[in-house]
C-alpha cells in the first residue's frame, strides 16, 4: 500500500459522513531529517519532538508504515512512535502503542494513523476497526482526539475506552467503561459518561445515541488484561518506581523485568534481571528514525524507558538504571514530562579523522552516559532542547548550553564513567540494521584509551537501513545496501503487507 492509497483509504472514509479530516497534504511532505549540514549551515527550524510513543506489543501479522514510505514492513518492539506513523493488523492479531503512561491496544483488522503527538495532545485518525484507550495519567490540559469515519472522539481524562470505527454496515461505538469522552459528528455532539455507550449511525446525515455500557469480546478482553492483581500477587511485588517513570512509555514492563533499591549516590535505580556479561546498548540493533537519525532498538521486552531517558550507573560491579536522581538542583513540577531522545550514548571514534566520516568497514562505537554527562543530540536542536533533555541528569544545565562542539576538547573514553560498557563494531553493523551482540569487536585496552567523542555519528545509513523510508532515502541520496548486508531485523511472525490496497 502506498502513502498515497493510505491517503486515498482516509478520503473514502471520510467520505462516509465528512466528518473526518483528513492531514494537510504537507504534513507527509516533511520528510527525515538529512544528515547534519556542513558546518556553518544555518540551524534547524525546529526541535524535534519532546515526546515519542513505543510499539508496546505485537501478536501476530502487524504492520507500520513510517512517514514517507511507500510500503508496509514488519512492525518492530520498541520503535518508536511519532507523527506521521502508522500501525495495521491483520485479523487476529493485536499490537499496542505506549504513550506516557497511557496505552492504545488495536484489534485485528484495525488501523492507527498518528498525525500528532507532542506534549499537550494526542490525534489519531482510527481508519477501521477497534481500539482499546487506557489513559492513567495526563498533563494537565492534555487531550486525546481519535477520529473515525464518522466523527471525532476526545478524551481529556484519566479512564478505559472502547472505541469501533465502524464502517456502512456497523456504527461507530465509543463505551466509556471508565472515566469522560465528549462525541462529535456533523449535527452530533454527545457526552459518553462511565458506564456508557454512544452510537453514530448513518452516511452523510447522522444520528447519536447514547445509552448503558454495551462491551464487545474485544474490550473484555481488554478490561480483564487491566484488572489489578491478586492481593499477594501485589504484597510480594518490589517497590514502586519513583514518580518522574511513570510518564516514561514502557515503565510499566520494570516491574516484571527487575527490581528498584534506594542507593545514596543515585536514588531509585532499577536493576534488571539479566544474563552475566550484559551490558547496556549492546543487546539490540540501530535504525535510522526521522527526524532523530540513529535511533537504539533494544531487544528485550523492557528495553524502551531506560534507553531513551535517565543514565545508567555502575554500582558496586552491576549495571542499573536511574530516571533521575534529587540532587541535581532542579526542582520537578507537579507534572513531569521527560524528553525523549533516540540514546543517550556518545559515540566514539578511533583514529585521525573520525569526525570526518567513518566508512562502513571502519569501526565505530558508543559509551552509554552516565550522571553528569552531557548528551550532545547528533540532529539539529535549540540550545534550550538540549538544556531539557539533559535536565535532572547533569546538575549545571545553564551551562550545557555552552558546550557547542564535544570534539573539540580533550575528553577521551577513560573520562566516561561507563566506559566499561563501551560497545565497538564495523559500521556496516549499523548500516544493515544488524544485530550488535554477535558484532562486538575486541578492542585493547591502548585503542579504547585513545577513542574520543565524535560530535556527529558518520556512518551513513543505507536504503536498506531500518526506518530508512523510500522518500527518506531519496531526499538524502542514500546508497544502496551493502552487498554483505543482512536482511533488517524484524518482530517474530509479521510478514511485509503488500501493497495493493486493502479490502474496505
Amino acid at each position: 500500500m502506498t502513502r498515497l492509497t493510505r491517503l486515498s483509504r482516509l478520503a473514502t472514509a471520510a467520505a462516509l459522513g465528512g466528518a473526518l479530516v483528513c492531514p494537510p497534504p504537507h504534513a507527509f511532505a516533511q520528510d527525515a531529517a538529512a544528515p547534519p549540514p556542513p558546518a556553518g549551515a544555518a540551524p534547524a527550524a525546529a526541535d524535534p519532538p519532546a515526546r515519542a510513543g513505543r510499539i508496546a506489543r505485537l501478536s501476530g501479522t502487524v504492520s507500520f508504515h513510517g512517514i514517507g514510505a511507500d510500503h508496509w514492513d514488519p512492525a518492530t518492539l520498541n520503535f518508536p512512535v511519532t507523527n506521521g506513523d502508522a500501525l495495521w493488523t491483520e485479523p487476529e492479531a493485536r499490537a499496542a502503542i505506549d504513550i506516557s503512561a497511557n496505552r492504545i491496544s488495536l484489534a485485528g483488522g484495525s488501523e492507527l494513523d498518528i498525525e500528532t503527538l507532542d506534549a499537550q495532545s494526542l490525534t489519531a485518525t482510527e481508519a477501521q476497526g477497534e481500539i482499546f484507550v487506557r489513559v492513567r495519567q495526563m498533563a494537565p490540559g492534555e487531550t486525546y482526539t481519535l477520529r473515525t469515519p464518522r466523527g471525532s472522539v476526545t478524551i481529556a481524562a484519566p479512564g478505559r475506552y472502547g472505541i469501533h470505527a465502524g464502517d456502512t454496515a456497523t456504527p461507530t461505538a465509543v463505551t466509556v467503561a471508565e472515566g469522560v469522552a465528549q462525541v462529535s459528528a456533523p449535527g452530533v455532539e454527545l457526552t459518553v459518561q462511565t458506564g456508557q455507550t454512544a452510537s453514530i449511525t448513518g452516511e452523510g446525515t447522522f444520528q447519536g445515541s447514547v445509552g448503558p455500557e454495551r462491551r464487545d469480546a474485544f474490550m473484555t478482553a481488554m478490561l480483564s488484561e487491566e484488572a489489578p492483581r491478586p492481593a499477594a500477587t501485589v504484597a510480594q511485588a518490589a517497590p514502586p518506581p519513583p514518580p518522574e517513570v511513570a510518564a516514561m512509555p514502557g515503565s510499566e514492563d520494570l516491574a516484571d523485568n527487575g527490581s528498584w533499591t534506594q542507593t545514596q549516590s543515585y536514588g531509585s535505580v532499577w536493576y534488571p534481571r539479566v544474563e552475566a556479561g550484559w551490558v547496556p546498548y549492546r543487546h539490540g540493533h540501530w535504525a535510522y528514525v526521522a527526524p532523530w537519525g540513529w535511533t537504539w532498538i533494544d531487544e528485550a521486552s523492557w528495553g524502551f524507558a531506560p534507553f531513551h531517558y535517565g543514565r545508567w550507573v555502575d554500582v558496586d560491579g552491576r549495571w542499573g538504571w536511574s530516571p533521575g536522581y534529587a540532587g541535581v538542583g532542579y526542582a520537578q513540577p507537579a507534572y513531569y514530562q521527560p524528553v525523549y531522545a533516540p540514546a543517550l550514548v556518545s559515540f566514539i571514534g578511533f583514529g585521525v579523522g573520525v569526525g570526518i566520516g567513518i566508512g562502513l568497514g571502519a569501526s565505530v562505537g558508543w559509551c552509554p552516559l552516565g550522571y553528569g554527562e552531557v548528551y550532545h543530540p547528533w540532529y539539529h536542536t535549540s540550545p534550550g532542547y538540549v538544556q531539557n533533555v539533559n535536565r535532572t541528569y547533569v546538575s549545571n544545565t545553564t551551562n550545557i548550553t555552552n558546550i557547542t562542539n564535544v570534539t573539540n576538547n580533550n575528553t577521551t573514553i577513560n573520562n566516561y564513567a561507563n566506559r566499561r560498557a563501551a560497545t565497538v563494531v564495523p559500521g556496516n553493523t549499523l548500516a544493515a540494521s544488524r544485530p550488535v551482540a554477535p558484532a562486538v569487536q575486541q578492542v585493547n585496552a591502548q585503542q579504547l584509551a585513545g577513542a574520543r567523542p565524535v560530535g556527529t555519528v558518520a556512518v551513513q545509513p543505507t536504503a536498506a537501513t531500518a526506518g530508512v523510508t523510500t522518500g527518506q532515502a531519496r531526499q538524502m541520496n542514500l546508497p544502496p545496501a551493502p552487498v554483505a548486508a543482512t536482511p533488517r531485523p524484524a518482530a517474530p511472525g509479521p510478514a511485509i503487507r503488500p501493497a495493493a490496497p486493502r479490502p474496505a
